[in-house]
């Protein structure tokens, strides 16, 4: 009803955003997905250089949702019932949408190094995958094996294997530093085509001839340009009589012009 109470309320949501994602950091499931659609998740690829479709689409769909709640709820005259059955409405087709919108594998790697992308060879090889790839990884969510894992490589095929599926085996035997009596604990099985091979490492360097052995695959590194790195420094000699005496001109005789209402 007021302005202060509105800003309360972003602050409120922003603070709440920071704590889910915090929460679901490293979990899987319902928690997990809450994590990536709250705000502040959703900002963090752009953050990363990320143009990723699923996560505009996603965006979109929870601004949409907020802004047409806000439309419902600050139409005067309105019963509740009427309010509570339009907003529920509305929320369960903005959902729709943003789970459609999750599909979508449209994305771009903006940063100069392309931290997000595989080789272009592996990532032809990998879009060419036409049986489902799955992984079945032994570790626990707080593990640090699992959220390296998560960013070195699982973030990747995501973006770019057309059929993929990852099961998370967790272990009550095992603590944060120490395996239990797990003896499968750390390891990591791939399957594609009833083929499955087994490791315990969580590095692509690994894993991906893993999956080019079971797939049949023959890839090699396609040669690609070294990033420039930063800062990138220019040469703006042949430009300073534009800076140091033309535009200084201009600024001064347009100053000279409107004081006296003449040259």
């Amino acid at each position: 009803d007021s302005l202060p109470t509105a800003a309360m309320f972003c602050l409120a949501l922003t603070l709440g955003s920071w704590v889910l994602e915090f929460t679901a950091a490293g979990q899987t499931g319902l928690v997990g997905l809450l994590g990536k659609l709250s705000l502040t998740g959703l900002l963090r690829q752009f953050e990363s250089g990320l143009f990723s479709l699923a996560t505009v689409i996603s965006f979109l769909a929870v601004s949409s949702l907020f802004f047409l709640l806000t439309v419902l709820w600050l139409h005067p005259g309105k019963p509740l019932l009427i309010q509570l059955a339009r907003s529920v409405i509305c929320t369960a087709m903005i959902c729709l949408a943003a789970w459609a919108g999750m599909t979508a594998r449209g994305y771009i790697d903006m940063t100069e190094n392309q931290r997000h992308s595989l080789n272009p060879a592996d990532v032809r090889a990998l879009q060419s995958l036409s049986n489902p790839l799955t992984f079945t990884i032994h570790l626990n969510p707080q593990d640090g094996r699992l959220l390296d894992l998560e960013h070195d490589l699982l973030a990747k095929l995501r973006l770019i294997v057309p059929q993929m599926k990852v099961v998370y085996v967790q272990s009550r035997d095992a603590g944060l530093f120490d395996t239990g009596n797990d003896e499968q604990y750390g390891l990591i099985e791939i399957s594609y085509n009833k083929n499955t091979e087994t490791s315990y490492s969580n590095s692509q360097q690994e894993l991906l001839p893993i999956i080019y052995t079971l797939a049949g695959l023959q890839v090699s590194p396609a040669p690609v340009p070294d990033p420039k790195g930063y800062p990138l420094v220019a040469d703006a000699s042949g430009y300073k009589w534009w800076f140091y005496c033309i535009l200084p001109l201009i600024f001064a005789l347009s100053g000279i012009y409107v004081r006296k209402g003449r040259w």
